[in-house]
């Protein structure tokens, strides 16, 4: 019907125009010259809706009056506007000169409007009404229609509505990826999607701009979207590399490259692979334009006709598509629209009733033909009787099983020699066989399958048969109501698949056991970090102390070798667990509020001593992008930003001896001042990478050297795991490089801007404090590690009076109802009873309801720590702890006004 439509469309139109009744040109009717002036071209698919709304509400509201409608198409979707401005204006020029001007304009979409405010009042002149609509630019419709001779309906696009209906007609999804284009109007509908959507939606989506990729390249991205993955189709004419489709062309691609659910918030494309949404109408719009506009002229004025903001969109979807991808059907609203949706037999079949009581009453009044249609009737029973014949030959011959089964009791009439061959019967037993004989449902749910083939709802089902031998075989049956002698039968093919079921049961296996692989590779990796941290504590506490006691140069030395050796295996423990996580999917971010500059400054004073003689600086601003103040304060996931610093400068720092680092910091693209993207270059003069392996430097464990005589130590973790955390806050990253004149890595991360701001803490060294504080009363270290309690015990015993050691939660359990300590540290992984059961038990002491209970743990997640904190540990440090971390904590918890200085 559409297709019809659009093609009937511009013959009417152009009937319309050019034959203009010859009495309206005879009479006193007044004849009114209507300009409707489209921003695009007689393809754009809204066009045809907007001139069916224009006609509509034209011949509604001018029944006695004739009216001349003049159809102009601008064309500036597929051409710039500075190109078609001075062309229309040239052509409309010539008309006005020959025609006369113009009794009403209606303008359609933004570029008309733009077109008429530049050169109206000179074309047609100042008191020519204009009634606009599907106008985009909200001020810009506001604004215009405080003009006398202005107003129109305002294009509301319901973007959150269709984005709250994606997620909540498909619960699994968790990505939408919304599709933009470089066009003027994908521009647009990206500024209008992000001021439209709130923040924990926003975080949901992903923007696909096509500024950015060739339409290949983000076919290739659409392609690989899996079961939590849905679209959101805005702009998509015109890609980086500048080709260009039409909007059929895009979904054509779409249905090519996507195979998730495609919303669309307008209503072209609806039903035509698109699954829609709460789309606009633009026949609706222009039918309310329309109506505007001939009220006008029937003398109302324009002052009474105020700007229609709200142009009444509606929830139009795609009934198949919906059905297709396993929709939500009760979260759609009530008044919801469907496309495709399936008629029932009575809907779909609404005149044969009606027919058929026709033919009664006309055989009835004309008896004397009734001989005729007896004659006719016999002519076609004998054709079917041919028919049948036919039908039979291909029965007998086919290789596929074939079986004839009576509905009404489920008995075997025919079966063709392939079924014989199959089930391992002779036709006669067969054939006194019922249909619930050879299938293994019961026969109550049996008869409901053979009644949905009679009435047309079911033609399609999965079955287990019964052979001769009792062997069950899996089916596929395709069964038809067919018609034999007059009597209704059904028609069944078998197809065997057994075999492709228990492929499908191996390959639901294979993908079972590497799920479980995976999850033991996971267990098999926090074990080692566990197991790897556990020695790392009292090698590097050891170490520490001892650093604050020698004096001796060579020892000095070797200390500082042992410290940093243990430094660096603790890094790689760290990136091994973490990309482990990223890659499945554990590991989320943690947004919070800090000023930016202070900590990009204080995190470069880390890197200070890593450098080894590299000078490190801080350069505030980068080409094009806006400069950091210094009281700017940013809200994004700060661990995330520090480990892409950390990353990026000791890579740095470990390929540029005796050279210069450079940190380049700066925002760019900052929105109303409240969103922006925070960029970070780090610039070396090292030695560079080779172009050849530049594009596999973020895949793990890769290095430009991989011999083993390699120059560089690390395990090539670092970028990996950067891309991958750059990815998880949806920014990009890249790099530039010059074998043997250095690198410059970048990364990109979307930030909210904090209108307020506060000035850093001071850092509080708290070993000064510490040190001279009388030794408090009595410490309980619960640790089963002898090594991790010799550290412990010589780093606090000038602090203590008295530390006593508990090798396990049960043992600390059995001296705590003995003693009364001051404080305990309580390690999380111990034999016998953890520290997680053993603090429940201690907790519940009411001596113990407010002591400080400090844990310790070598397993480095966010879980350890917020299982430790809801059964009441008051703070959880992770393995290996420095000597100074343990100072501080005792000066936090047990003498907090020195804590506050």
């Amino acid at each position: 019907m559409d297709f019809l439509k659009k093609c009937i469309l511009p013959l009417v139109l152009l009937l319309s125009i050019l034959c203009r009744p010859l009495s309206a040109e005879n009479s006193d009717t007044r004849v009114y010259r209507i300009l409707f002036l489209a921003s695009y071209d007689l393809s754009f698919p809204t066009s045809f809706y907007q001139i069916e709304g224009v006609l509509q509400g034209k011949n509604y509201f001018l029944e006695s009056e004739s009216a001349d409608l003049d159809l102009r198409f601008m064309n500036s979707k597929r051409y710039s506007a500075a190109e078609r401005f001075p062309i229309v204006y040239r052509n409309l020029k010539e008309n006005v000169a020959s025609m006369g001007s113009y009794d009403l304009i209606i303008s359609g979409d933004d570029n008309a409007l733009l077109f008429l405010l530049s050169y109206k009042d000179d074309l047609f002149g100042p008191k020519v009404p204009v009634v606009f609509f599907g106008v985009n630019n909200h001020e810009l419709a506001q604004e215009v229609a405080q003009k006398p001779d202005y107003t129109g309906i305002i294009e509301n696009v319901s973007l959150l509505d269709t984005v709250e209906l994606a997620f909540s007609l498909f619960h699994k999804t968790q990505t939408l990826h919304v599709i933009v284009d470089s066009t003027t109007s994908g521009e647009n509908d990206l500024v209008f999607f992000n001021n439209s959507i709130p923040e924990f939606l926003l975080s949901r989506c992903k923007i696909e701009d096509l500024g950015e990729y060739s339409f290949d390249e983000l076919g290739e991205i659409l392609s690989g979207l899996g079961s939590t993955d849905a679209v959101l189709l805005l702009s998509a004419f015109r890609d980086k590399d500048g080709r260009s489709k039409n909007f059929r062309q895009a979904v054509m691609w779409l249905e090519q490259y996507c195979k998730r659910p495609v919303f669309h918030p307008y209503r072209h494309g609806v039903g035509e692979g698109l699954i829609g949404g709460k789309v606009v109408s633009h026949k609706e719009m222009a039918e309310q334009a329309a109506a505007y506009g001939c009220r006008i002229l029937k003398g109302e004025t324009i002052q009474n006709l105020p700007l229609i903001e709200d142009c009444g969109n509606i929830y139009l979807l795609d009934y198949s598509q919906l059905k297709y991808y396993g929709a939500d059907m009760s979260a759609l609203p009530e008044d919801t629209v469907f496309l495709n949706r399936p008629l029932s037999i009575y809907q779909r079949y609404p005149k044969t009733f009606s027919v058929f009581i026709a033919v009664f009453v006309l055989l009835l009044i004309f008896a004397v033909v009734l001989s005729f249609f007896f004659m006719r009737q016999r002519q076609t029973l004998l054709e079917l009787e041919e028919s049948e014949e036919r039908t039979k030959s291909l029965f007998d011959n086919s290789f596929t099983p074939m079986l004839i089964i009576d509905p009404t009791d489920g008995s075997i009439v025919d079966a063709n020699p392939s079924a014989l061959q199959f089930y391992g019967y002779d036709h006669a037993h067969l054939l006194r066989l019922n249909v619930s004989d050879i299938n293994s449902l019961p026969v109550s749910l049996l008869k409901e399958k053979m009644k949905s083939v009679e009435d047309g709802i079911d033609y399609k089902f999965q079955f287990q048969h019964r052979l001769a031998n009792g062997e069950i075989r899996d089916v596929a049956v395709m069964t038809t109501k067919v018609y034999r002698k007059q009597k209704p039968l059904l028609f069944s093919i078998i197809q065997d698949n057994t075999e492709r079921k228990a492929w499908e049961k191996e390959i639901i296996d294979a993908k079972n056991r590497a799920e479980a692989a995976n999850n033991h590779k996971d267990e098999f990796l926090a074990m080692m970090s566990h197991e790897m941290r556990t020695p790392l504590n009292p090698i590097l506490g050891f170490a520490s102390l001892l650093l604050e006691l020698e004096t001796d140069p060579e020892c000095l030395k070797y200390l500082q070798l042992i410290s940093q050796s243990a430094e660096r295996m603790l890094r790689l423990v760290d990136n091994i667990l973490n990309y482990s996580k990223m890659r499945g999917g554990h590991f989320t971010p943690s947004y919070e509020d800090f000023v930016l500059l202070d900590f990009i400054s204080g995190a470069i004073e880390e890197y200070k001593e890593y450098a080894q003689g590299n000078e490190i600086a801080l350069v505030n601003g980068i080409d094009g992008c806006i400069p950091i103040t210094e009281d700017l304060m940013v809200h994004t996931d700060k661990n995330m930003i520090h480990q892409l610093l950390d990353n990026l400068v000791g890579n740095s720092c470990k390929y540029t001896k005796n050279g210069m680092v450079k940190i380049h910091c700066a925002l760019q693209s900052l929105e109303d001042g409240h969103r922006g993207v925070l960029r970070l270059e780090v610039h070396d003069n090292g030695i560079g990478i080779s172009k050849d392996i530049q594009n596999s430097l973020f895949l793990p464990f890769t290095q430009e050297d991989t011999s083993f005589t390699r120059k560089y130590e690390g395990a090539g973790l670092g970028l990996a795991i950067s891309r991958e955390i750059v990815n998880i806050l949806n920014g990009k990253i890249g790099l530039k490089s010059e074998q043997g004149k250095g690198s410059v890595f970048w990364f990109t991360v979307p930030v909210i801007v904090v209108s307020q701001s506060y000035e850093a803490e001071p850092s509080i060294d708290n070993s000064a404090e510490i040190s001279a504080i009388e030794p408090f009363g009595s410490l309980l270290v619960v640790e089963d590690n002898a090594d991790n309690s010799a550290f412990i015990k010589a780093t606090l015993r000038k602090y203590c009076r008295r530390i006593d050691v508990a090798v396990n939660g049960l043992k600390a359990i059995e001296m705590t109802s003995a003693n009364k300590y001051d404080l305990i540290l309580m390690d999380l992984s111990m034999p016998v009873m953890d520290g997680i059961t053993a603090t429940k038990n201690i907790r519940r002491n009411l001596h113990y309801k407010s002591v400080p209970i400090i844990a310790f743990t070598a397993h480095a997640t966010d879980m350890a720590d917020r299982n430790a904190r809801e059964i009441g540990i008051d703070e959880v440090l992770i393995k290996p702890i420095s000597p100074h971390a343990l100072s501080a904590a005792l000066l936090k918890y047990l003498h907090p006004e020195e804590s506050s200085v």
